[in-house]
């Protein structure tokens, strides 16, 4: 590892310097694509060369490197998106490649920083395909999704994965690039979808299936803030259902039916037992927080088939 380090340690100034050199914001931007100067467009073919000219192990594996790529990377992206369209596939690829081992990275911060990356992505495509007039922007966006078309939909398919099966290690910011992936790339979604319900044990394929149906419920097709404050909230509701195996509103709204069978053997028919009690706290927990106060209204649904 000392090696690694020390034969990477020009690239992670390098990087640094971008990264800093962005952050500051010493230089319009603009000014030089309205005067068709190239500097920018050749520093980012330089940065990009530079990352595919590591392997994916050591950009990953390396602390100071992986944080200085991924922050220089996220800068780029925010304000400059429309030059990674211009850039050869082999680039295109290569930087999706990195950013998906990033999502899958322990240093959490690492893995925001990735989620960032595909939110500014997924919404520079969005924006201009999304747009009734033809534009170089929108062709270049077309043309470069047509040369790898599975590009973003394997990012999807990790980030839908990574949320059914639980191994997302406390990442809370994976619904900013989801909700655009998915508008993007409806059809690709359903087809995600629909093999991780049939993956599922069969008692547990009706509560997948609901799932899903609630993730997408009232979402409008555009990335507005509203849009996307309901979407992260349908994801954390979709989340609760898949963890406990009962869906968490339906366990907590007054005046429903509890139909849910993990339940049955917590004591939620029989008179409701301590046991049950706590178990429905912690349902309400996970859709109030854990500071909320639940009612004694709450608690004597506990013992009942009905909350009333």
């Amino acid at each position: 590892m000392y090696c690694k380090r020390t034969r990477y340690k020009s690239c992670i100034h390098c990087f640094a310097l971008i990264r800093n050199a962005l952050a500051a914001n010493f230089v319009n931007l603009g000014v030089m694509t309205l005067y068709h100067d190239d500097s920018v467009e050749t520093a980012l073919v330089s940065f990009l060369q530079l990352m595919s000219s590591i392997p994916t192990t050591d950009l990953v594996s390396i602390p100071k490197l992986t944080k200085n790529f991924f922050s220089a990377l996220d800068y780029f992206l925010q304000d400059l998106t429309s030059y990674l369209f211009v850039m050869p596939v082999t680039l295109y690829i290569s930087v999706l490649g990195c950013v998906e081992e990033g999502l899958k990275h322990i240093d959490r911060d690492v893995r925001d920083l990735c989620c960032r990356i595909v939110e500014n992505i997924t919404g520079y495509v969005h924006r201009h395909m999304s747009r009734e007039k033809p534009s170089t922007d929108r062709s270049q966006i077309e043309q470069l999704l047509a040369q790898a078309p599975q590009a973003l939909p394997h990012v999807l398919e990790l980030i839908l994965n990574m949320i059914f099966y639980d191994t997302d290690r406390g990442c809370h910011m994976l619904w900013r690039p989801l909700l655009g992936l998915i508008l993007l790339f409806e059809k690709e979604y359903v087809q995600i979808r629909d093999l991780l319900i049939e993956s599922s044990p069969p008692a547990r394929v009706h509560i997948a299936r609901a799932a899903f149906e609630k993730l997408m419920a009232d979402i409008e097709p555009d990335l507005t803030l509203r849009t996307k404050d309901r979407f992260n909230a349908n994801l954390q509701h979709m989340r609760a259902a898949l963890r406990q195996g009962v869906s968490v509103r339906d366990a907590t709204a007054f005046g429903t039916t509890i139909v849910s069978s993990p339940l049955e053997g917590l004591g939620m028919f029989d008179g409701g037992t301590m046991q049950a009690q706590q178990h429905v706290h912690l349902l309400h927990n996970a859709e109030y927080g854990t500071n909320a106060q639940a009612s004694p209204r709450f608690y004597q649904g506990a013992g009942a088939t009905t909350m009333s």
